[in-house]
């Protein structure tokens, strides 16, 4: 006899089995991973769940950092239309966890009866402390079955540096036989389910790009044909920690459905310059993108972005202009304009793009990362302050969120000016986890060039994605004396060269 089990919480149904949550008997989008980290919260509602207990549990065997966290829990809120300040039912409870609120109803049903049982579970409140009783008797097997087979779907520590590179979404060329192809569909629901993935794709936030991969997702499901939207699912794996060799799984296959879509190349372009290190097939691809889509205004952010990889600024800026002309109204590509104005220390221009970009809209996360290091360069350490709050506010979606280490960075700030500054946010990232490549910018950014080398080394040896960006970066620009510097830089030197050869051949 085979058994079913749903939680019930006011309008929404959890469908374990199905993976699947439901508002009023209609599905919500959401990624996997959101999925099991609500799920996790439901099946010990009433509970408190420690932080380190729900990493275990979604993500066993995979170092996930705080903040990757937050950003899996505040996409669980916005599917439920929850949000920090309201918490009607997924509670934040300060440096202990979560907590599932609601009153939730466990249906228990088998194969040969309608409903054989519906049990609730329940807290107790006493005073100020709460006793958890729970007569549901809520296992976690459940959860595990449901989990343990599935693909993990977590980002990693590297938020600022996956919006630093992301690319304006897909600009592509229409084509009459683009029905036939795959590179459109006629299936309305995947139109809009695409559409919206696009949409919450190029906002560069954590949480959005989870639900831009979930919508990816139901929109290939409801055409299995559509090209564009593997492309579109393949872009978010680009940047996703343990899941960027599924990138070029997903493009392989827009490019078996379409052989002639040039934004699959891209993809691979993109994956084969920041993951592999594989410079000579990423400028391959690159130049498959232009022939097949030369319009596509992306293949020409992410050619720059190779560029940069490849220390060669003029040309990063000369792509990152063109793209721009293909795309004038794309924030990413405009705020990434000014990252590539910034790698040729064109500090004044690269702050007057930014500005534009922020006239765009205020609360795009790139160009505030990029003003971080800008201001920095300039010595104008209070706007740098005011960068690094700002982008942790958006970061988790909280305007009223005060970052834990604003007061030690001010006092480094009054103390020691810039350096002061970037050594407090260096101890800080240094106590509570942060990417190597970050560390090294801030004790780089501090004065301290031992442990800037030593992070430095540690990105190189745990092939960090933002490692290429490091070598160009001016900030880093002390240690070029170093020759321990130089042989890391050295890790690209042949694949450059054969790059350049295999595009001489061309």
């Amino acid at each position: 006899m085979s058994e079913r089990r749903y939680y019930n919480f006011d309008c929404f149904r959890i469908d374990p089995v199905e993976r699947v949550l439901l508002r009023d008997d209609k599905p919500v989008s959401l990624s996997p991973k959101v999925f099991d980290t609500l799920l996790a919260l439901v099946e010990h509602s009433g509970h408190i769940v420690s932080k380190d207990e729900l990493v275990e549990i979604v993500w066993p065997d995979t170092f996930v950092e705080e903040n990757n966290l937050t950003q899996y829990v505040a996409a669980a809120r916005r599917a439920l239309g929850d949000n920090r300040q309201e918490q009607r039912y997924i509670e934040t409870i300060p440096k202990r966890g979560y907590r599932f609120a609601p009153s939730v109803r466990l249906i228990t049903e088998d194969s040969d009866s309608v409903l054989i049982e519906e049990r609730d579970s329940l807290r107790i409140v006493v005073k100020d402390k709460i006793e958890e009783q729970v007569s549901s008797g809520l296992a976690l097997s459940t959860f595990a079955r449901a989990v343990i087979n599935h693909r993990i779907f977590a980002i990693a520590s590297l938020t600022a540096f996956l919006a630093a590179v992301a690319g304006g979404y897909l600009v592509f060329e229409k084509r009459t036989r683009a029905a036939l192809t795959g590179r459109v569909t006629t299936n309305a629901q995947a139109q809009t389910d695409y559409q919206e993935g696009q949409r919450l794709w190029n906002r560069r936030l954590g949480g959005d790009q989870l639900q831009a991969a979930a919508l990816f997702e139901k929109a290939i499901n409801e055409d299995p044909k559509f090209a564009l939207a593997y492309v579109g699912l393949a872009d978010c794996y680009a940047f996703d920690w343990p899941n960027w060799k599924l990138a070029e799984e997903k493009a392989n296959k827009a490019l078996e459905i379409d052989p002639q879509l040039g934004e699959a190349h891209a993809t691979i372009g993109f994956v084969r310059t920041f993951w592999q290190w594989d410079f000579a097939e990423a400028e391959r691809q690159f130049r498959l993108a232009f022939e097949l889509s030369p319009n596509y205004a992306t293949a020409h952010q992410w050619y720059a972005a190779y560029f940069i990889a490849l220390g060669r600024v003029a040309d990063a800026k000369h792509e990152m202009q063109r793209a721009l002309e293909l795309d004038p109204a794309s924030l990413p590509i405009n705020a990434d304009l000014c990252q590539a104005l910034y790698y040729s220390t064109e500090y004044d221009a690269a702050l007057a793009q930014c500005q534009k970009t922020l006239a765009l809209d205020p609360n795009f996360i790139n160009t505030h990362i990029y003003l971080q290091k800008i201001y920095t360069m300039k010595g104008m350490g209070k706007e740098a302050l005011q960068e690094i709050l700002t982008t942790e506010k958006l970061r988790i979606s909280d305007p009223d969120y005060i970052y834990p280490a604003a007061l030690a960075l001010t006092e480094g700030l009054t103390q020691s000016g810039t350096k002061g500054l970037w050594q407090a946010q260096a101890d800080y990232s240094a106590r509570t986890g942060s990417t190597d490549v970050g560390l090294a910018e801030s004790y780089a950014l501090a004065g301290d060039h031992e442990k800037a080398y030593h992070w430095l080394e540690r990105a190189f040896q745990d092939h960090e994605f933002a490692f290429a960006y490091t070598i160009a970066d001016p900030l880093f620009v002390d240690l070029r004396v170093d020759e321990r510097f130089n042989r890391l830089a050295h890790y690209k030197s042949a694949q450059a060269i054969a790059s350049e050869r295999a595009g001489r051949n061309q």
